[in-house]
Formats: C-alpha cells, sequence, structure tokens
C-alpha cells in the first residue's frame, strides 16, 4: 500500500475516533472507559494484553508474556514454545538494567517547557524555578503561520532550553504530513540522506533566529536541550540535528509524541550527531507512527510487523521510551519501557508492534503526556507543577 492512501486510512480512521466509535468496541465511551484502568484480556483482547511492556504487568492483567518477541499476548502465540511463556509473575525473567541514559525527571521538566510553548507568552502558566524565557521565535510551518517557539536560560544550572509548539488541530497534522515530499538534506546529498519538505523547510527558516539567541547568551558551556511535543518535537529533533552538524555544540534532545521525519539514513547521520536523544510515546499514540514507515512484508503476522530500512520510506531517529497504558498507575503514565530491540529506533517490540492499519491507536494518548504535568509521573502528586490541565488535543 503507497503513504498516501495508508496515512489517509490512518486519519480517517482518528477522526472517526473522535466522533464515533472505535475499532474492536461497542462504542466510543466504552474505549475511554478502558483507557487508562487495568487492563484484562476479557474486556480488551488484543489490543489490551499488547499494551503492556514488561512481563510482571502483562501476567498480572491475565495475559501471556513471550519471551520470543518480548510481547504480551492475549493467547499464546504459535511461535513461542512452552519454555517460551510466562503466566505468572514467578516465571518472568529478571527485570533487565537500563539500556540508557534515560532521565525521568528531566523528561517531566522538559515536558513542562513542551507545554509552554503552546502558550503566550510562554510564562503564563510557569516554568521551573529559575528558568527565564530569553527570545520567543515565530516562523511558518507549510501553511499553519501560528508556528512558535522559545529560549529559556537557567543561569544557575547553566541550561538553555529551546522548546517549540506542536500544531492545534488533527487536521492541519495529517494534511501537513500527507502533502509534502521528500528532500535531500542539505550538506548530506552524497548520503542518500532524505527528510520531510515541510521540516526542512520550517527549520531553515528558523534555525538563524534561534542561533542568534543562543550567541547572545554567550554561554557555550551551557548544556542545551531541545523539545517538543507532536510537530513540535520533529521541529526539535531536525533543529537539534541542524545546530550538531554545524557547530561544535550537541543539543541533547527529548520529545514526546513525534512523528518520523526522514529516512532510515537520514536517521543513521542523526544519530551519530545526538548520542542523547530519547523519543517518549505514550500508550497507543498515533502520531508517533506518522508518517507511515514501509513495512517488512516477511514480519510475524500476529502484528503489522516491523519498519524496513529503506531509502523512499520514514524511519525514526533516537530511542523510544515506552510508556504503555497496561502500566499506568491513577491514569497516568508510569512504568516504562527501554527500546533497545530490533530493527534499531524502531523497536517492533514496543509501541510499532501495537499501532497498525487494523488499529489506530488512541488520540486521547497523543495528549495524555500533559497529566504527568499537573499529577506528577504515576499520580503520585510529586513535584506536580500545575492545577488545571491545557486545552492542548495535539
Amino acid at each position: 500500500m503507497s503513504l498516501k492512501p495508508r496515512l489517509c486510512c490512518l486519519a480517517l480512521a482518528l477522526l472517526f475516533q473522535a466522533t464515533g466509535a472505535h475499532p474492536g468496541f461497542r462504542s466510543f465511551k466504552e474505549y475511554q472507559a478502558i483507557q487508562g484502568r487495568a487492563r484484562t484480556a476479557a474486556v480488551g483482547g488484543p489490543y489490551i494484553c499488547s499494551n503492556h511492556g514488561s512481563c510482571e504487568s502483562c501476567v498480572k492483567d491475565g495475559c501471556t508474556w513471550c519471551s520470543v518477541d518480548e510481547r504480551c499476548h492475549d493467547e499464546t502465540p504459535n511461535f513461542c514454545g512452552p519454555g517460551d511463556v510466562s503466566t505468572n509473575t514467578s516465571a518472568c525473567p529478571a527485570p533487565v538494567a537500563p539500556n540508557t541514559s534515560f532521565d525521568l525527571e528531566l523528561a517531566r521538566q522538559l515536558l513542562i517547557y513542551s507545554d509552554a510553548a503552546y502558550f503566550d507568552p510562554p510564562e503564563m502558566f510557569g516554568l521551573p524555578d529559575g528558568s527565564k524565557v530569553v527570545a520567543v521565535f515565530s516562523y511558518t510551518l507549510g501553511l499553519w503561520d501560528q508556528a512558535k517557539g522559545f529560549v529559556a536560560f537557567h543561569e544557575e544550572k547553566k541550561e538553555i532550553v529551546v522548546a517549540f509548539r506542536g500544531t492545534e488541530t488533527l487536521t492541519q497534522l495529517v494534511y501537513e504530513l500527507l502533502h509534502h515530499a521528500f528532500l535531500p538534506l542539505p550538506g548530506h546529498e552524497q548520503e542518500n540522506a532524505l527528510v520531510n519538505e515541510f521540516f526542512l523547510w520550517a527549520v531553515e527558516d528558523v534555525l538563524p533566529s534561534i542561533q542568534s539567541a543562543l550567541d547572545d547568551l554567550q554561554c557555550p558551556e551551557c548544556k542545551l536541550y531541545m523539545t517538543g511535543h507532536s510537530l513540535g518535537a520533529s521541529m526539535a529533533t531536525l533543529s537539534a540535528f541542524r545546530i550538531a552538524d554545524r557547530s561544535s555544540r550537541v543539543p541533547i534532545l527529548y520529545t514526546f509524541g513525534q512523528p518520523r521525519v526522514g529516512n532510515a539514513e537520514f536517521s543513521r547521520i542523526v544519530e551519530d550527531r545526538l548520542p542523547e536523544m530519547y523519543r517518549v510515546v505514550n500508550g497507543a499514540d498515533p502520531v508517533a507512527h506518522m508518517p507511515p514507515c514501509d513495512i517488512d512484508p516477511d514480519a510475524p503476522k500476529v502484528r503489522h510487523g516491523s519498519c524496513l530500512k529503506t531509502g523512499t520510506g520514514y524511519y525514526h531517529a533516537g530511542r523510544e521510551i515506552w510508556f504503555p497504558t497496561g502500566q499506568y498507575e491513577n491514569n497516568v503514565m508510569c512504568g516504562f519501557r527501554e527500546c533497545v530491540g530490533e530493527p534499531q529506533s524502531e523497536d517492533w517490540s514496543c509501541s510499532d508492534g501495537l499501532v497498525s492499519d487494523w488499529f489506530p491507536g488512541s488520540v486521547f494518548d497523543h495528549h495524555g503526556y500533559w497529566k504527568v504535568i499537573f499529577q506528577g509521573w504515576c499520580g503520585d502528586g510529586k513535584n506536580a507543577t500545575r492545577m488545571q490541565p491545557s486545552e492542548i488535543l495535539v
């Protein structure tokens, strides 16, 4: 299936989800009720069991863990032998030690900046203590002329944060991704690195303003963080790469609900320049799977398969940090999985193995990140910074 029909199908499914029933459930209200609650195979079938990222949470929900694909299933797959299956916590493999330098508290701090990018001024609902906005920038993103972001400086910590605003409507997001083609990455034409022209034009438009703000701060020793949600996340990724590619500065990148930006060769180059980049994905967030990648036709059919590293297809860059909804606590993101399996950067044992053409995901998961700001990780109330959530949807 070509890219445009697949993206159209996904867009229609998302719009249908926002206005009516959801595939696999009797009504949209039923689907809403299931989101964020304890998952059981009896209620939700394969979608529910698949939304676990650990053996312990999987079997506690009455599902089956398979060590072959390191996934949770509603029933034992054919490729899992008796020695590969866990149905109780005592049979679960020992927990895996952290494989990355992902920092949970840093992620929450940068999520606050990503949220602030949606407001004018960004300080409207507060920034982390000691941080102040030193520059606000505007630029054009395709047909959208309300694209904005800001630069914040924390003098005591010697930290600079650049945050990008995401889009404000689902229709806008789908249109922009659907109607823009690949272009060669400037300076890397011989490497066949391709990026979405929509993001490339926007980054080239805004980068001088960002660089000017960085120069004015005169703090080359400061850590530089870049972040964003939704399309703002894609802008943060490409901007961080362009800065690292043109200077000695190496930004640290945390994004939330990020669409794909370029092809596999672009991914390789970006990861070489940006060793610390993390893509936080909440549950079945559909935007993290747009535009669709090229799928391996020989992958196991139990799910939609894994992404191929083709020259003409989209492919993610950076390590995915997946917060499956089956591991929520108090209806808030809690347990997470570092996605270090294959294929690299598109580990199909994480959210890639959940969202597909026939299960397009949950729009609610795309704006579920903000609950962490208001309620803390796991909804424990620790370090919560705001009383009222924003009205941001995408």
